[in-house]
């Protein structure tokens, strides 16, 4: 498993960092994985940029996947089911209204802090944030 891992590691890092951002539960954190790769890949410039490249590529790709199941079947669950954990249409107006006034940086900023990172994918397609806004603001918050 371990030779694995060392022939392919930029693949199975980023499909480890593809599927977390779509919200599938891993065993072993992608952060312990990234930080493995970037010390492999420090003796090379080049393998540097291509694994932040790619690491980016991945990061977007999952979020979108989960922004996307978000924006089309969230509000349904959320008004079906809301109410038990009090969240109603008052909240997501007050959820879009103070997400209109941040904007941009609170969607960068909510990406950028730990504990916040796929809530906030979640809020941006439950509150039918615009794609390209997200994307932007995902790919400043998780640089």
């Amino acid at each position: 498993m371990l030779r694995l891992f060392a022939k392919h590691s930029l693949l199975v890092v980023c499909l480890a960092v593809m599927l977390e951002e779509a919200g599938v539960p891993l065993p072993i954190p992608t952060d312990v994985m990234i930080v493995f790769a970037g010390a492999a890949s420090v003796r090379s410039f080049s393998h540097l940029v291509l694994l932040f490249s790619l690491l980016s590529v991945a990061s977007v790709t999952g979020a979108s996947v989960l922004y996307a199941i978000v924006r089309r079947g969230g509000r349904p669950l959320v008004e079906r089911f809301g109410r038990y954990v009090h969240l109603g249409p008052a909240q997501l107006a007050r959820g879009e209204r103070m997400l209109e006034r941040g904007g941009w940086s609170a969607i960068a900023v909510g990406r950028a802090i730990p504990g916040l990172r796929y809530g906030t994918v979640v809020a941006c397609g439950l509150l039918n944030v615009p794609y390209h806004r997200f994307v932007t603001a995902h790919l400043v918050g998780s640089s």
